[in-house]
């Protein structure tokens, strides 16, 4: 479940396991701001594919700035599992995290630059994102 987490006053965390990636394993995390430093995100996407021969074995799509804690998008996971990543494919996960999203009345405008900010960051995850795509500014 996603949840905030938080620790009791007489809690540490002491110990942070993070197991080593599998070959074939990419990574991209990608934020749009009105300015490009000194400013919170407009909204984020952060993106792990796992590639075996070109397929998709394994997908993290995680949305970021769009509610009070991350999400993660087991629809635009769908979309990439078992797919070859390309441009539509890319495309299509965008649009798949993003569907039935519920925006504010003054938050709409987001929902199109995060299916955007998706779809670069499954390109990039996977290595075909061309360095000119990868800076986004409003």
């Amino acid at each position: 479940a996603q949840r905030e987490h938080v620790l009791a006053r007489d809690e540490v965390l002491t110990t942070l396991a993070v197991p080593r990636p599998p070959q074939g394993t990419g990574s991209a995390y990608l934020s749009l701001k009105h300015k490009q430093s000194f400013d919170w995100p407009l909204v984020e996407a952060a993106v792990v594919l796992h590639l075996d021969n070109g397929e998709v074995r394994d997908a993290r799509v995680v949305l970021g700035s769009v509610a009070p804690v991350p999400l993660r998008s087991a629809a635009a996971e769908k979309v990439l599992l078992g797919n070859r990543i390309s441009e539509e494919t890319a495309a299509r996960a965008g649009k798949a995290a993003t569907a039935g999203a519920t925006p504010l009345t003054h938050n709409g405008y987001k929902v199109p630059l995060l299916a955007e900010l998706v779809r670069r960051a499954v390109l990039k995850a996977a290595g075909q994102l061309p360095a000119a795509e990868e800076v986004m500014a409003l």
